[in-house]
């Protein structure tokens, strides 16, 4: 039963007890029982065991099969562990191995003797040179200098060989990297493109003067270099590579395009619904931005308003999605918004056609955009609110226009309303006051039903109520009175509530 039990132990332990004893008694142990050599050796296997499997880690994220002594002793490090020196090293170690009483074969690491004398006597060797910090040229009018620290030149043969294939016709840009290096997607600005490879084709291309810190040991002269002989340089362009989708998304756009800018309302309700909230549009998300922004470019000419609202509609539905993102595309996005909001003449008829609720409803967008992508790396906020100051700031604004910038500001938030309408609020009276013709009288009054809608509940919460009629004339030109009207009925509605509620208690 012993020889069973000790069978299974062996099996069950890489790590001999008898190895533990002999290790206790070289550290000065002699009594030390057998099942505290069985414990020790399984605490001993485990431990080897949980090394190799790190170290077998190791071995994988460096893409090898075979685990060698840095793994180990990078695990050992990762541990807080030093690890064995005099491992490291692709040489195998000399092992001998000799017969021991009972059968066993014991293996040592053979050492060779040396003698401290004579290494004593040996010369030190040289010291390595100290590492310096130089400038050298990169490139001098175009052409790289022949000097060590630059790579060598391309032999003439393999400069034929690759001027050889850039004939003309088949000199362009590859469409995948020249849009993803701009930030255009595929598919657009493809004019562009061809008329870049035709440049590039015309004559090659000279790069820029550049300076390079290397650490190096030495110096060279620049003036040897800059006498070397010039080695042509040839751009070497691709066909445009567009990206193309399938038939089935293919089909999908062009139904979901007719049917979002068609006449019948239930398949637009249904394509809007859609855009809303599929998750698989991603892959034509591009030809939708261009569809709406080269739609409004065109529709915006025309003057037609039905299809300015139907474009209007399909980015507000895409903003809603929370699958797609639209980051890449605020530079097609944006123009169109301020377009539909800052245009001067969007329909046939100004007078009589309902553009307010075109520019009303873009301003609500562009809102909705500014607090979705907003961010202190883009600083889109912060241009949105520049360029709308600097359009309120103009000697004479057109009125139409002007509307689009109040009513823009406003969704912007109560902060923009403050810094940004209150202080213009002055310079609008006089504009308004200006207006001449029926067209400039329309706008005029729906400015003015815009303003005093919108501001009577800023100025309470940002003035007091004993501000007098003078103060309002002062700060708000000819709007003041209309202002301080406003603004007094909400204080007096406000403590007609407050009397109400104190009344409701007491009883």
């Amino acid at each position: 039963m012993a020889s069973s039990a000790e069978q299974q132990q062996s099996g069950r332990s890489c790590v001999a007890a008898q190895s533990m004893r002999c290790l206790a008694e070289m550290c000065g142990i002699a009594s030390l029982s057998e099942e505290a050599c069985q414990l020790l050796a399984d605490q001993a296997d485990f431990r080897l065991r949980t090394l190799i499997q790190q170290g077998l880690k190791f071995a994988r994220h460096g893409k090898r099969r075979r685990l060698r002594s840095a793994d180990l002793a990078a695990v050992l490090r990762q541990r807080r562990i030093e690890p064995p020196y005099a491992y490291e090293y692709a040489a195998a170690l000399p092992m001998q191995s000799v017969q021991a009483p009972g059968g066993k074969r014991l293996f040592f690491q053979e050492s060779e003797e040396v003698d401290l004398i004579e290494l004593a006597s040996q010369p030190l060797p040289r010291l390595p040179v100290g590492a310096c910090l130089k400038a050298h040229w990169l490139c001098i009018d175009g052409c790289q200098p022949a000097i060590a620290e630059n790579p060598p030149p391309r032999p003439a043969t393999s400069s034929a060989a690759a001027a050889a294939p850039a004939a003309p016709g088949a000199a362009a840009v590859t469409g995948a990297a020249a849009s993803s290096a701009s930030g255009v997607e595929p598919g657009v600005g493809s004019a562009a493109l061809a008329s870049l490879s035709t440049s590039a084709a015309a004559g090659p291309m000279r790069p820029r003067s550049l300076w390079e810190l290397t650490v190096l040991g030495g110096r060279q002269s620049a003036r040897s270099a800059a006498a070397a002989p010039r080695e042509p340089e040839v751009a070497r362009l691709r066909d445009v590579v567009c990206h193309e989708l399938s038939r089935e998304q293919q089909m999908f756009f062009r139904e979901i395009s007719e049917a979002c800018v068609g006449s019948q309302e239930d398949r637009r309700t249904e394509a809007l619904q859609s855009l809303a909230t599929d998750s698989g549009l991603q892959q034509i998300l591009p030809r939708l931005i261009v569809f709406v922004a080269e739609g409004v470019r065109v529709n915006s000419l025309t003057n037609n308003l039905a299809l300015l609202i139907y474009l209007m509609r399909i980015l507000q539905f895409l903003l809603q999605n929370p699958h797609l993102q639209l980051e890449r595309y605020l530079h097609l996005i944006l123009p169109s918004i301020l377009t539909c909001v800052l245009g001067k003449q969007l329909c046939q008829r100004p007078e009589t056609d309902n553009h307010w609720a075109l520019r009303d409803f873009s301003a609500k967008q562009l809102g909705a955009v500014c607090s979705k992508f907003a961010s202190p790396s883009n600083q889109l906020y912060a241009r949105v609110c520049r360029l709308l100051v600097d359009y309120m700031a103009r000697p004479r604004p057109h009125l139409a226009s002007l509307y689009g910038c109040i009513v823009c500001t406003l969704e912007l938030g109560q902060d923009a309303a403050a810094n940004l309408l209150l202080p213009a609020v002055p310079r609008l009276s006089q504009r308004l006051d200006a207006a001449h013709g029926r067209l400039d009288s329309v706008s005029a009054s729906h400015i003015r039903r815009k303003l005093l809608d919108q501001l009577p509940p800023l100025l309470r919460s940002l003035r007091g109520p004993r501000d007098s009629l003078d103060e309002y004339l002062r700060d708000y030109g000819s709007l003041g009175g209309e202002l301080f009207s406003a603004v007094q009925a909400l204080h007096a509605k406000a403590r007609g509530s407050a009397a109400a509620a104190s009344l409701q208690q007491h009883h």
